[in-house]
């Protein structure tokens, strides 16, 4: 993948079935996918290279891990193994492969911290570029325990009951936004979680137990996020049109405050855009598609008029009689045996004015 720290998510064109050999060559098929975009697309007549304990100085960090077969340990240390380099972790029917790279965070000035997260369970994982704002209100709020008080009978029994967290936090410092936000979906669901998040984020989670993906950008539109499908129809989230991906050609842009959820490219808005550079992109395309539509009404018109004046050119035979001059059949052609004139005839205009 290409420098500036990016994310991609795939999650292929798959139904789940019982059947082991599908579901392993799906399997097969997504690590595939991301291994070319973390590692590079295969050379056939390259010579394998030789296994080495030691990286050299200077070479990126690169890994591969599949994420449906690691203990709860293993899963946990993968989650704070939060720096910089390229890797690609796959759960059953999709995947996330990420280019972590360290700057310095937009509303912190001084503080460097490595970006995009990438945080995974059992059955969900994320990657997620940004910061949130409210992080430590969230946090305050779904996983410490409440008290709550009961009253009956008029306020005459008054009952002190206490609320369980609704989650625990497991990962570090380093994975704390990209695990607040997957928390929320598994605990209030796609379209709840999303209104309470706050600050300029962009992310693509994908969920095995569920099969589908969910993607978001918030209203501010500072992070970039992009959708696109394969050859196959599978569904491919990307932080970068730049980012080569087999079988994969057009990057559709995800405006702000828009998610995708599901396997499906298919764009649903949760707030409205306040990115003042998107929203004059969006007011210049509208004005463009307006100008177009109007252009082709009036073709459409002038086309429409053209038709209709060709029904009126008629001459007069020699002999008398009217023919008429093209195939077009209109008010204005000659009257059948037996039936008066159409008054927009030029026999029965003629005999109008001499009415008259």
């Amino acid at each position: 993948m290409a420098e500036n720290g990016k994310f991609l998510c795939y999650a292929p064109n798959h139904k789940i079935t019982k059947w082991i050999p599908v579901r392993n060559n799906t399997d097969k098929v997504v690590q595939e996918k991301l291994d070319s975009v973390v590692f590079g697309e295969p050379d056939p007549d390259a010579a394998p290279a030789a296994p080495t304990a030691v990286e050299s100085p200077g070479v990126k960090r690169r890994s591969s891990f599949d994420m449906r077969s690691a203990s709860e340990e293993e899963r946990k240390t993968k989650n704070q193994q939060h720096s910089v380099g390229v890797a690609s972790w796959t759960l059953p029917g999709g995947g996330i492969a990420v280019d972590r790279k360290s700057g310095p965070l937009p509303h912190a000035p001084g503080l460097v911290l490595v970006r995009p997260v990438i945080f995974s369970t059992k059955d969900t994982m994320i990657a997620f570029n940004g910061y949130l704002s409210n992080a430590t209100e969230l946090i305050g709020t779904f996983t410490t325990s409440r008290t709550v008080y009961e009253t009956k009978l008029g306020g005459l029994i008054r009952r002190e009951a206490v609320v369980p967290p609704a989650w625990k936090l497991c990962g570090n410092k380093d994975t704390l936004e990209a695990e607040v936000v997957l928390r929320m979906y598994e605990h209030l669901g796609a379209e709840k979680a999303l209104p309470l998040l706050r600050g300029r984020f962009a992310f693509a989670l994908y969920d095995s137990s569920k099969n589908r993906v969910f993607a978001a950008r918030d209203p501010s539109g500072h992070c970039s996020l992009f959708e696109a499908e394969d050859e196959d129809g599978g569904l491919l989230i990307s932080s970068s049109e730049g980012v080569t991906v087999p079988g994969c050609f057009d990057w559709d842009e995800i405006p702000p405050g828009h998610f995708v959820l599901g396997r499906r490219r298919g764009l649903q808005r949760y707030a409205e855009p306040d990115d003042p550079e998107y929203l004059k992109k969006m007011e210049e395309a509208k004005a463009a598609r307006e100008f177009e539509q109007e252009a082709q009404n009036e073709l459409s018109a002038g086309e429409r008029y053209n038709k209709l004046m060709a029904g009126l050119r008629y001459h007069d035979k020699p002999g008398g009689g009217v023919t008429r001059s093209d195939s077009f059949t209109h008010v204005g052609s000659p009257p059948k045996p037996g039936r008066p004139p159409h008054p927009s005839h030029p026999k029965a205009r003629a005999a109008a004015v001499v009415g008259h």
